[in-house]
C-alpha cells in the first residue's frame, strides 16, 4: 500500500504548491496529500495509510487529534526556529530540504 504525507496547514496555496513539488520528485518515497478537512485525514488514518502529517504549530490540536495512539510522524513547521518538541521544520526553508527529510526517514 502507497504510505502518505499529509500536509495540513493554514496557508493551503503553499500547501498545494509544496504536495505538487514532492510529487513531482523521483527522490521523495510517499505521496504528498492536502486534504480539505479533519474528517478526510481520518480516513486516511483509518486505512493506515498515513506514514507522517507535516502540518503548521497552529494546527496542533486537531493534528494531535487525529495522531493520537498512532505511529504517524508528526513534522510542523514553524514559523520561527524555536525550541519545540518533536520535529520541527523552519516554514520557509526550501521544498528540496524538506525532501531530504522525508528521504532520510526511509
Amino acid at each position: 500500500m502507497e504510505k502518505l504525507v499529509v500536509i495540513m496547514d493554514v496557508m493551503p496555496e503553499y500547501a498545494n504548491r509544496l504536495a505538487l513539488y514532492l510529487n513531482g520528485s523521483r527522490e521523495f518515497p510517499y505521496r504528498a496529500v492536502v486534504p480539505e478537512n479533519a474528517e478526510e485525514v481520518k480516513n486516511y488514518r483509518n486505512r493506515d495509510a498515513i506514514y507522517a502529517i507535516l502540518a503548521a504549530e497552529q494546527l496542533e490540536r486537531e493534528v494531535l487529534e487525529v495522531a493520537a495512539g498512532t505511529g504517524i510522524h508528526l513534522f510542523w513547521l514553524s514559523e520561527t526556529r524555536g525550541d519545540r518538541q518533536g520535529a520541527v521544520l523552519f516554514r520557509y526553508t526550501s521544498a528540496k530540504e524538506i525532501e531530504k527529510v522525508f528521504s532520510k526517514k526511509e
